[in-house]
């Protein structure tokens, strides 16, 4: 893919959430555990992946945020589910935070997703010639 369709894509992608996060109030969508949560075992998959490639990389990074944000979300739903009795109010509350993770992993994975690119590595025993050959 092109650099300059990338941009673009991550321009439109950016104005797109924004727009959706501006419809009401911003400051819903910002709770600093759940972003903690998804960010910190993000960050450090890409340190701590061996890779090669660039790629692959982003690939075990975009992995470990959904991940992440689905474990966060269930952290947060078990504790909802554990503290609130009868307090509809509370549980739509609680149950609004306890999503935040999955949609922070989901604007990762949507940001990283055209630096992806073609990660599958190519074995080192087959050659073109061989290709063809099992094609046929």
């Amino acid at each position: 893919m092109n650099i300059a369709i990338k941009v673009i894509y991550i321009f439109v992608s950016v104005v797109l959430i924004w727009n959706a996060i501006s419809i009401d109030s911003w400051l819903q969508f910002i709770d600093l555990w759940s972003l903690g949560f998804v960010l910190t075992p993000t960050l450090l998959a890409y340190w701590v992946d061996n890779s090669n490639t660039f790629q692959l990389k982003l690939r075990t990074v975009v992995k470990v945020a959904w991940l992440s944000g689905f474990v966060g979300s269930l952290i947060g739903l078990v504790r909802v589910f554990s503290h609130y009795e009868v307090d509809v109010l509370g549980i739509l509350m609680g149950l609004s935070v306890a999503i935040l993770p999955v949609l922070y992993s989901a604007v990762i994975a949507l940001l990283l997703t055209p630096f992806l690119g073609s990660c599958q590595p190519r074995s080192k025993y087959m050659n073109p010639s061989q290709l063809t050959k099992q094609s046929r």
